[in-house]
């Protein structure tokens, strides 16, 4: 198959409804927002990628593919991009499978002219929630704090709608990330990201949805978050809020509204985001610490689901002389995260 415009890429994905969101035509889209060069998509009759290309100074090229490749029979599809990546002059191909721990043999395989690396980009370590009976059998599953927190938020009128309301969503979002100190992408990233889900579900070949809600109290916004789903998969994406009536909850109750959303376009599983990338073990011994990352961990683990880990990042390597001179600066930038395990 080769080379893919948009809307063949669509119809392939129909192919594969349980493709990561990352997959999906409109985040590689939204990316060009965020200094992305346009996604490339490259597909064998089995097995496909978006690709995305980060714009580097002096010219450098990598690729980078999120939460893929999907489909099965991987090694046809590695000869067509590493015939396109040559091409085009790239240094190296980094891939984050999405695929978690512990790493099977089918995926191992997979990865054939692969190496192993420390460097990773997205989250290795996230919680994902079952969306699996009904909203009782949820709360029984539930920690106790997290399912009190949720009904005191409900006793303490809070309420959650959803809104097309993206410059209060996106200010709650700056102002999270202010109060814990890291960058924030301008508002036309997410404008990107919301529009472009919100057009595709319009699209007969799309099996993705987006969504925002929003927490009030009162009709006063405390809290957002946007949540995109897939097939059975449902994830919060992006989230913030103010600093005002966190005593009512809004958060739990926010939280809980995204999984009814989930639940009701088809979802079985909710992925609530990151945590601390160490076994469950020691993140629960020092889950009482009074560091954020730890906070948004008690948060988090209170509504009942399964820590998961993904197999990490496995980088491909095309020019062996750059790719090293790549990885003493960028470890030097900090533009990677880096296995604590």
């Amino acid at each position: 198959m080769g080379i893919l415009t948009t809307s063949q890429w669509s119809e392939f994905l129909l192919q594969h409804p349980e493709a990561h969101y990352q997959q999906s035509p409109c985040w590689g889209e939204a990316k060009s927002v965020a200094g992305y060069a346009d996604p490339v998509y490259i597909a064998t009759q089995s097995a496909g990628a978006q690709i995305l290309f980060p714009r580097l100074p002096m010219g450098i090229k990598i690729a980078y593919i999120p939460n893929g490749p999907i489909g099965k029979g991987w090694l046809p599809l590695w000869q067509e991009i590493d015939h396109f990546c040559r091409i085009r002059g790239v240094i190296f191909l980094k891939v984050e499978p999405d695929a978690y721990e512990p790493l099977q043999q089918d995926i191992l395989d997979e990865l054939q002219g692969f190496q192993h690396v420390v460097e990773y980009i997205q989250p290795r370590r996230n919680i994902v929630v079952d969306l699996t009976g009904s909203e009782e059998e949820w709360l029984a599953r539930m920690r106790r704090t997290g399912r009190q927190n949720t009904k005191h938020a409900l006793q303490r009128g809070v309420k959650v709608r959803e809104s097309d309301d993206l410059i209060t969503f996106w200010q709650m979002v700056q102002s999270t990330a202010f109060r814990r100190g890291f960058q924030l992408r301008g508002i036309s990233y997410f404008e990107k990201i919301y529009h472009g889900y919100r057009l595709c579900a319009e699209n007969p070949l799309n099996s993705f949805r987006c969504v925002i809600l929003l927490a009030e109290y009162e009709n006063k916004p405390l809290a957002g978050l946007m949540t995109i789903s897939g097939g059975s998969r449902c994830w919060g994406v992006y989230t913030g809020c103010t600093a005002e009536e966190r005593e009512r909850r809004p958060a739990h109750l926010l939280h809980f509204e995204a999984m009814r959303w989930a639940a009701r376009h088809g979802c079985t599983t909710y992925d609530i985001g990151s945590v601390p990338d160490y076994d469950e073990d020691y993140l629960e011994s020092h889950c009482n610490q009074t560091e954020q990352s730890w906070g948004l961990y008690r948060f988090k683990r209170g509504f009942g689901g399964k820590v998961v880990r993904t197999v990490g990042a496995y980088d491909r390597v095309y020019t062996p002389p750059l790719y090293w001179l790549y990885k003493l600066c960028i470890k030097a930038s900090g533009r990677y995260k880096y296995d604590k395990l």
